[in-house]
């Protein structure tokens, strides 16, 4: 009888197993956030990934092109390896789209990603849940309720084309009243900045010490970008330090 009684329970457990491995199984929950902002209207998006390869990078991109509602011409990044990968790169070529790389920080979005973070702690503190079923909600918000302070309307309202001369305007005020450069012509000595790794010491400058020359300024999207010798890519005004 014991044994019968054995043979039983493990048929239904055998049975059970193979019910269970027949459903859907839950979605893990993502663990990384690509994020997206207008520079121009400050209209932001969040695509969750799963991981930050070049090929979750790639179609996060897609996906957060089109909630964006257009393709840019330019995009502004850090020095992601992801980023800087020969799929993405191909594919932002194919696009026509311009890749600036900052050798230091992207800080309009990283400003957007403590704002999304503030938002996303204070829901999870009072329910706990995962990220991504708060994050809809506080796009919506923050897109269509809070006024921003530098353009003075909401990154919706900012989007309408009746608002464009006005949001102009006013980031032209407010770029003017927080310039803090100097001018770089062509052929000016500059040094590059370069971020420090976590080990170094805080002795350690943030100017890599090779000097190098100006060859060529271009303006793309009313942003001036600086061509420098034995460097590949474009670097913007914040990245360079003026040698008198």
């Amino acid at each position: 009888v014991d044994g019968f009684e054995y043979k039983y329970d493990q048929a239904q457990f055998n049975k059970l197993k193979k019910t269970i491995g027949k459903q859907p199984q839950p979605k893990p929950i993502p663990k990384h956030g690509l994020l997206f902002v207008d520079i121009f209207t400050k209209y932001t998006h969040v695509e969750p990934m799963d991981h930050n390869d070049s090929h979750n990078y790639l179609e996060a991109l897609k996906k957060g092109f089109e909630a964006m509602g257009r393709k840019p011409k330019v995009i502004y990044t850090d020095n992601d390896g992801a980023l800087s990968s020969n799929s993405i790169q191909h594919y932002l070529a194919d696009e026509n789209m311009k890749h600036i790389i900052t050798r230091a920080h992207a800080g309009v979005a990283e400003r957007q990603i403590r704002t999304i973070k503030f938002h996303l702690d204070q829901r999870k503190e009072h329910n706990p849940r995962p990220w991504t079923v708060y994050l809809p909600s506080i796009l919506r918000r923050y897109n269509n309720k809070e006024i921003h302070r530098t353009i003075g309307m909401t990154p919706n309202e900012a989007r309408q084309p009746r608002n464009e001369h006005a949001v102009k305007t006013a980031l032209v005020l407010h770029k003017i009243h927080q310039r803090k450069y100097p001018e770089i012509n062509i052929g000016d000595t500059v040094k590059m900045f370069r971020k420090k790794d976590k080990m170094d010491k805080e002795r350690i400058p943030v100017w890599d010490p090779k000097k190098r020359k100006v060859l060529d300024i271009q303006e793309v999207q009313g942003q001036q970008l600086y061509k420098v010798e034995d460097w590949p890519n474009l670097l913007i005004r914040s990245d360079l330090l003026l040698i008198r």
